[in-house]
């Protein structure tokens, strides 16, 4: 970061993770160097066991390197307590978990608003963010149902909905599309995209399915635990699409090879 220049929301540098094996310290994350601008989408890909997890719940401060440096805000989390990371998620990082855990004695609504309840914002403003948020998603029809009740997409969403309803500027989610249907797919990705350009926000996801990646700012391609390729991406989803395919099938032959 150059002098007198604004930190990054996100800088990683040089990031490392193992965990211990029979066989040995297994690599999760090898020597992570990433940034994400200021009000950027960048959307992290790669095949299941590549370490997009991992580098997520290092974003969010769930996990710490063992090596290197995670600077999320202006705070290095490697020198942080583990109280300044609960207050940085608290109040500055909204995560959303792959598993999407809701509260199974709640609805859906009231899963929403619980960090809502929880920052005491007054409630005819928690209710007008609420209702908001569940009418760019379009779930208002199962807004009273209880966890079991709804489909594994429909938490899904309620998931995305509770991190978008904190206002958070940073917004780390696992996995947002997953188990969604074609048209749902494309209202989050426009959401996050409207969330970026028109409310400020920097988000960072991950997602297995390539066109999801196409409308972000940045792709990242993760490979076994490294970035195989970091691209830039335009205002053409197409071309973007083209890149992302070209780049991701070219990580998946090498990932390949190196097995054999």
């Amino acid at each position: 970061m150059s002098a007198g220049c604004p930190p990054e929301p996100i800088e990683l540098a040089d990031v490392c993770l193992a965990f211990p094996s029979p066989a040995g310290s297994h690599p999760i994350l090898k020597n992570i160097c990433f940034r994400a601008p200021d009000r950027s989408l960048t959307a992290v890909l790669g095949a299941t066991g590549a370490g997009k997890t991992t580098l997520l719940r290092i974003i969010a401060g769930l996990t710490l390197p063992q090596s290197g440096q995670v600077r999320v805000l202006g705070k290095d989390l490697c020198q942080a307590s583990a109280g300044q990371r609960l207050r940085l998620r608290r109040d500055e990082v909204a995560y959303l978990s792959d598993f999407c855990p809701l509260l199974p004695e709640l609805s859906a609504l009231d899963n929403i608003k619980l960090p809502l309840r929880m920052q005491r914002l007054d409630r005819r403003r928690a209710d007008e963010v609420t209702e908001q948020v569940v009418r760019e998603l379009g779930i208002q029809d199962y807004l009273m149902r209880r966890p079991f009740e709804i489909s594994m997409g429909q938490r899904r969403l309620v998931g995305v909905a509770r991190s978008l309803v904190c206002d958070r500027p940073l917004l780390v989610l696992d996995e947002p599309t997953t188990s969604l249907d074609t048209a749902h797919r494309d209202l989050v990705i426009r959401t996050l995209v409207d969330q970026c350009r028109k409310h400020g926000k920097t988000i960072v996801f991950t997602t297995h399915h390539l066109p999801d990646a196409a409308s972000a700012d940045y792709a990242i391609i993760m490979r076994d635990g490294e970035i195989a390729s970091h691209l830039e991406l335009t205002a053409d989803c197409d071309t973007n699409l083209d890149n992302i395919w070209h780049s991701f099938t070219q990580a998946s032959r090498v990932s390949a090879a190196d097995k054999h």
